[in-house]
């Protein structure tokens, strides 16, 4: 009820003001009266004025000449008039109501975006309450009162710092109004009392503007020659440690490093999120950029392809066509999230049955009884039942399917559920829209070896963002939470000259854009990887402010040095999304001991985590907030097939 009538507050007392202002033509009608009245002013004018010629005026060497015999040049008066009144003045109060427009802009912009703070937050703080339950813990309202209070907080700094940009507008709109306007009356008044020298003084300017680039030129080729070792001396202190750094770099990718014990654990320890860091950030900071796909529609970003191609599906299929669609990305590519958002939007008006496998289905009849649930029979124990149980099902019906990667394994007769799912998807698309996502890897391997691509028409693929869109996206996420962010600059940035001489506010600006263009090459726009690295990125709370240090890249060429067992295992296991002991001893042909072992000494350097299933057993996945560069690096050492 509060958050309510806060919002109302800002949505009636605020937003429609400034609205209404931005819409007013206050301005404008300014602007249309100046140019009336200046109108009048310029038509009083004469046509031309006599201006005397200074080269006709009596010098010395003239002495017999008189003022009176000078020639009298002809100035077009009302026209120049009207060139700085009717038309520079115009235009530069027109630049004026400009930037008043786009000031409103920001204004009405930033009180939507506190609207999102105040709403996300308090909804977070409600959620906070709901999960306590009826015995609800001391904690649990403390927390939630802490989401809400602080949220007001950082709203109400919002809203200060807004005035303040407001109250500054109003008096550079007055300043800037008259300045102009006495500015242009100063500059008609000396072109009506300038004289007719005007073009040969140009000329003399021309020429000696000449004479000055020719005397710089010859002064800076001197000053090199003199200066040279000093050069030399500057880019070897400036430069050579940056050159030292991209050989080493050059060294380590083509595997001629050889690393120490305490390089390698000290690599490994830079695949986990430092817990203190973590712990310093609020709740609702935590909760935002959980590596948890997000169900709010408002964090979709840049997927307008993806959901046409949705909608293009759905049209198809309603019209009795076959429109199974496959959903194929990496992890943290937003397959999840995808499907989320297409829930409330392009699926709103059907029936969903939605299904995830978290556990790996290699059998048929598994497999039918774990779809048994899903259309509300407890047990259904053929494929021949099942389908006959899906021929019932009512009209628009959407079955969507989850990680359908779990559905295979590489041993003799591991793909027996996976090719009996696409002969009762191929079989049934008629009546049910099919959706089912996949994991990139596997997709590939499997259209490869089972050709599955030929049972859905329609693919989309949740490709890895642009360095906008990912900018975007992170953005997004942070201005919900109300934190301000100042960005640190990189050590090549503070070395270059443009930056050290930008204003503090251009300095700002250049050291976010070097920041996302940073996390772009490292995580190749995955945004799972490039929450890993934001996170990682913040060095301190400050207040409501966060600090962000420079992206540092997790550099894996070390992984090299690994046996052979131990790479081919994060190649599989990055194919089937996760393994078990007996599902990697299966594949490999060895002893569940030794798979275990295996598995959990990758696990206990931090390539891989451990998931438990809810059958209580243990698999083991690539961990997820360094996949991007562990894949990459494995396809590099031609480990892991394209």
């Amino acid at each position: 009820s509060e958050r309510d009538d806060v919002l109302k507050a800002l949505r009636t007392e605020a937003l429609r003001k400034l609205e209404r202002t931005r819409r007013s033509r206050e301005i404008s009608a300014f602007v249309d009266v100046l140019l009336r009245k200046f109108a009048t002013i310029t038509k009083s004018l004469p046509e031309e004025c006599l201006l005397i010629d200074d080269a006709h005026i009596p010098t010395r060497a003239q002495e017999g000449m008189m003022l009176a015999d000078a020639q009298l040049k002809r100035a077009p008066m009302r026209s120049i008039a009207q060139s700085y009144l009717e038309t520079e003045l115009v235009r530069d109060l027109a630049d004026i109501n400009r930037m008043f427009i786009e000031h409103f802009d920001v204004a009405i912009h930033t009180f939507e975006e506190i609207q999102q703070i105040i709403r996300f937050n308090m909804d977070a703080a409600v959620e906070e309450l709901d999960h306590s339950g009826e015995e609800s813990e001391p904690q649990n309202h403390e927390r939630a009162s802490e989401i809400a209070q602080s949220s007001l907080e950082r709203a109400a700094v919002r809203l200060s710092a807004l005035q303040s940009e407001l109250q500054k507008l109003e008096e550079k709109i007055y300043a800037s109004s008259t300045a102009q306007l006495e500015e242009k009356i100063e500059r008609l008044d000396a072109v009506i009392s300038a004289n007719a020298t005007l073009v040969s003084k140009m000329q003399m300017q021309k020429r000696k503007a000449t004479a000055i680039w020719q005397t710089a030129f010859s002064q800076a080729r001197s000053w090199i020659s003199r200066h040279l070792k000093r050069i030399q001396r500057y880019i070897a202190v400036r430069y050579q440690p940056f050159a030292r750094e991209a050989v080493r770099d050059l060294r380590e990718s083509l595997g001629l490093k050889e690393y120490t014990p305490a390089e390698i654990l000290a690599a490994y320890d830079k695949a986990k999120l430092d817990s203190e860091v973590l712990d310093s950030l609020p709740f609702i900071y935590q909760r935002l950029f959980d590596i948890a796909p997000l169900d709010s529609v408002d964090f979709l970003i840049a997927r307008e392809d993806e959901v046409a191609s949705l909608e293009q599906a759905k049209d198809r299929w309603l019209q009795g066509l076959h429109s199974s669609v496959a959903i194929i990305g990496e992890p943290g590519s937003g397959k999840t999230s995808f499907i989320n958002a297409m829930e409330t939007t392009v699926l709103r008006d059907c029936r969903i049955f939605r299904m995830n496998f978290e556990q790996t289905y290699t059998e048929i009849n598994s497999l039918a009884q774990a779809l048994s649930p899903l259309f509300g029979k407890k047990s259904l124990k053929t494929f021949t039942d099942l389908e006959a149980r899906i021929t019932k099902l009512p009209s628009k019906s959407v079955v969507i399917l989850e990680d359908a990667h779990n559905l295979f394994l590489r041993e003799v007769g591991g793909f027996d559920a996976m090719q009996k799912l696409m002969l009762l998807i191929a079989r049934t698309s008629d009546q049910v829209f099919w959706i089912c996502s996949i994991r990139e890897f596997a997709w590939r391997y499997l259209d490869h070896v089972l050709d599955i691509s030929a049972n859905f028409p329609v693919v989309i693929n949740t490709e890895n963002l642009t360095r906008e869109e990912l900018e975007q996206v992170v953005l997004a996420r942070n201005k919900v939470s109300g934190f301000s962010l100042r960005f640190l600059p990189g050590d090549v940035l503070k070395q270059r000259r443009k930056y050290r001489n930008a204003s503090p506010q251009s300095q700002a600006e250049m050291a976010q854009h070097a920041y996302f263009n940073a996390l772009q090459d490292v995580t190749d726009g995955n945004i799972l990887s490039a929450i890993f690295y934001w996170l990682k990125s913040i060095r301190k709370v400050h207040e409501d402010e966060l600090v962000i240090e420079p992206v540092s890249e997790l550099k894996l060429h070390f992984l090299q040095g690994l046996h052979i067992d131990k790479l081919l295992t994060m190649a599989m296991i990055i194919q089937h999304g996760s393994l078990s002991s007996d599902e990697h001893a299966r594949i490999f042909g060895c002893n569940q001991q030794n798979s275990q072992t295996l598995l959990t000494q990758l696990a206990n350097v931090n390539l891989l985590a451990r998931e438990l299933e809810e059958n209580g057993a243990t698999k083991f996945s690539i961990n997820r907030l360094i996949y991007k560069p562990l894949a990459h690096q494995l396809q590099a050492m031609h480990v892991l097939q394209d």
